[in-house]
């Protein structure tokens, strides 16, 4: 029974993984979700620890932010950093700064700090991928971007479907755009947009899509903005990818009041700040939240 047992949460394992890398986060979710049940019912610590780590990842891309918190509080710090967990290092970092809670993300860094020499690919490459977001939520973008740059050129080996080159690449993309460097975005794009087609995942194409539009926008690209603004957005909504597609919403939102389209803007900051107060992403919300009222600053500046 015991044997049984084991295949059965191993089974559920990979099933939700296969599952979430193609994008598939609500059907990933309730195979962890069956897993995790099963695991607490025949008293299996090893695999209760292990799909309580891989589920936080879909709870993160779905919105579910304080589950994601939840599901990471019940593993002990002893057990966090044990083998084959890599997706608290891949998730919890953003949510942490989102949050304002820089303290929180540093924490975690050094929870899981013996992967960071690890020969191990995955567990390196995590680790890189959640210095990468602290470093950038710190302002220390050089080193944001090294930390990118060597995730991402790790998870080349692990597959373009793999969660670390997705939140990699997004790292490494914001860092290039913060440092004004549209060459390397140009270069970083190429990770996306040369694979084949079918290794391109929703997720992938999206990522790409979105900073698609934030490099026509540096480069004043009108029309070529609009078009990847949306897609983008369309992209991540039909995925259920709901902090990305608010982010996207809110860059967008923001780009029409620089077009001083500010009619078509409120609808997309409203519905950004509404999921950013939902998931208490605080950084994003006053963000969102001055672009809206920019209009209104710029008017009454005009009028004095």
């Amino acid at each position: 029974e015991n044997d049984l047992s084991t295949a059965a949460l191993r089974a559920y394992v990979n099933l939700g993984e296969l599952l979430f890398r193609r994008d598939r986060y609500e059907d990933s979710l309730t195979r962890y979700e069956e897993g995790l049940a099963l695991a607490r019912r025949v008293g299996n610590r090893v695999w209760e620890v292990a799909l309580l780590s891989e589920m936080i990842f879909p709870l993160f891309v779905l919105g579910r932010w304080d589950e994601a918190v939840e599901r990471s509080s019940q593993i002990p710090e002893n057990e966090m950093a044990l083998a084959d967990i890599l997706n608290p290092l891949l998730s919890l970092p953003i949510i942490y700064l989102s949050r304002q809670d820089v303290e929180g993300a540093k924490r975690l860094l050094s929870i899981f700090s013996r992967f960071e020499s690890s020969e191990d690919v995955q567990e390196s490459a995590a680790h890189a991928v959640a210095r990468a977001v602290v470093h950038r939520g710190e302002g220390h973008l050089q080193e944001a971007q090294l930390a990118s740059d060597r995730a991402i050129e790790m998870a080349r080996g692990i597959g373009p479907s793999s969660q670390i080159l997705k939140v990699g690449l997004d790292e490494a993309l914001e860092s290039a755009l913060a440092r004004d460097e549209l060459a390397k975005v140009e270069e970083l794009l190429k990770n996306v947009f040369d694979l084949h087609p079918a290794e391109v995942t929703p997720t992938l194409r999206a990522i790409g899509t979105r900073f698609r539009a934030r490099l026509a926008e540096a480069r004043g690209l009108t029309s070529e903005a609009e078009d990847a603004f949306k897609g983008a957005a369309g992209m991540f909504r039909e995925i259920g990818a709901v902090y990305w597609m608010a982010v996207t919403l809110a860059e967008h939102g923001e780009w029409l009041v620089e077009q001083h389209r500010t009619d078509e803007a409120v609808p997309l900051l409203e519905e950004a700040n509404g999921i950013f107060e939902r998931l208490g992403a605080r950084t994003w919300s006053a963000r969102a939240t001055m672009a809206h009222l920019a209009p209104a600053v710029r008017a009454e500046f005009d009028e004095a």
